[in-house]
């Protein structure tokens, strides 16, 4: 796979879920040719300013920001937000970073029918006087690929939940579907369960870099 095809891919994937009513929103993607054979593939935002993706533990305001920046590859029905970045050399992975950020209050879908404003702005509106009562404590899952980076307690490939500094080893980069394949399947059955949706995705395999200290360490993997 290259950066193009990438790109392609997740933008489709994305208006996909939501024409299906699976998502919100969804943003396109764009390739972004860098020095040499670098190429950046990011979803197109509506704004350059703060971070393209928010660090561990989560606030409600970090949220927010993500979402009026549109710093986000789609925003799913229940507000949570998903946000696909990778970075080639070439036809080779050379980074990535994949975030599934669990939008933080209660919203059923059908909470917002008839509201003609964005989901920060019904935020804002209807819940700041009531976060008691429909704050959820979840923490963001991003997955980080960086082989330049790596060291001891920080696996080329990991995962991060809940704090900075959790690190957990993961077998390789991941791929954009397998990415959402753990999204759905662990948090959105009924989405999984739908036939169209997983026929929808391509699978890619990445080479195994799992350095001998963190094979010795609790990670994941799959076949």
């Amino acid at each position: 796979m290259n950066a193009e095809s990438l790109c392609s891919r997740v933008s489709s994937f994305g208006y996909f879920l939501l024409e299906k009513g699976y998502a919100q929103n969804a943003n396109p993607h764009k390739v972004i040719k860098g020095p040499s054979h670098r190429k950046d593939v990011i979803w197109v935002r509506s704004s350059v300013s703060g971070n393209l993706v928010s660090a561990c533990p989560a606030r409600l305001v970090d949220y927010l920001a993500l979402l009026r920046a549109g710093d986000f590859s789609f925003v799913l029905d229940d507000g949570s937000i998903v946000q696909i970045a990778y970075i080639f050399d070439g036809a080779s992975v050379v980074r990535h970073r994949l975030l599934y950020y669990p939008c933080p209050l209660a919203i059923a879908p059908l909470d917002m029918i008839g509201y003609e404003g964005g989901l920060a702005d019904f935020i804002e509106e209807n819940f700041s006087e009531r976060l008691d009562e429909y704050l959820l404590l979840r923490s963001p899952i991003r997955f980080d690929f960086d082989p330049g980076d790596a060291r001891d307690y920080h696996p080329a490939s990991h995962v991060t939940v809940n704090d900075p500094c959790c690190r957990i080893p993961v077998r390789s980069a991941m791929g954009y579907a397998m990415f959402v394949k753990f999204v759905l399947e662990n948090f959105y059955p009924d989405i999984w369960g739908d036939s169209t949706v997983r026929e929808a995705l391509s699978f890619d395999e990445h080479e195994l870099c799992l350095a001998a200290h963190d094979k010795a360490r609790a990670h994941l993997t799959w076949t």
